[in-house]
């Protein structure tokens, strides 16, 4: 029993033998029967290169070959390439998740950052005012000061001239006890 490389495998053989091969991986969908329309796909892309095949010897009478090994190594490189790209998308996705966490951390950090803005603007408020309070205070002292000030300079002044009378009548008065004497 010798093994005719080159002979074509049925459509039923392609199919089988895909189906077999994408069944151990895992692929996220949401169609139920997407292993069985990919086994399928691979069968009509190793059939069309077979007819293309037979294109070529009809045209350039040249032969091409596509065996099964040519099959086996196709859908090797499949599952390589599909490995390489879910490996990938995997790392981006991690990345994201990564990114959405730092997202989700800074968002909770604004929100208490804002909560604390909004305390210390209340305790500024607060404290604007008990300012405002106290310079107001302190201007109706200082008016107070100011006008107990002039009244002081107005006894001040009254004093100093009943002084100035009392010097002058004291001074007469002097001057009268030296003619008397």
């Amino acid at each position: 029993c010798t093994i005719d490389w080159f002979t074509h495998w049925p459509r039923e053989g392609l199919v089988s033998v895909a189906k077999s091969f994408v069944k151990p991986l895992e692929i996220a969908t949401q169609v139920s029967d997407l292993k069985d329309r990919l086994a399928e796909c691979f069968a009509d892309i190793h059939d069309c290169v077979h007819d293309g095949c037979e294109d070529y010897f009809s045209r350039f009478r040249r032969r091409t070959f596509v065996t099964p090994k040519s099959y086996l190594s196709f859908l090797s490189s499949f599952k390589a390439l599909y490995f390489s790209q879910l490996e990938k998308i995997q790392g981006d996705a991690k990345r994201m998740k990564g990114g959405l966490e730092k997202i989700r951390e800074a968002k909770d950090q604004v929100a208490v950052m804002k909560g604390k803005l909004i305390e210390q603007e209340n305790q500024l408020h607060v404290a604007q005012q008990k300012s405002e309070q106290m310079l107001e205070g302190l201007t109706v002292k200082r008016n107070e000061a100011e006008q107990q000030r002039q009244e002081v300079q107005l006894v001040k002044e009254e004093q100093q001239r009943e002084a100035d009378n009392i010097r002058q009548i004291q001074e007469e008065a002097q001057h009268e006890l030296e003619l008397a004497e």
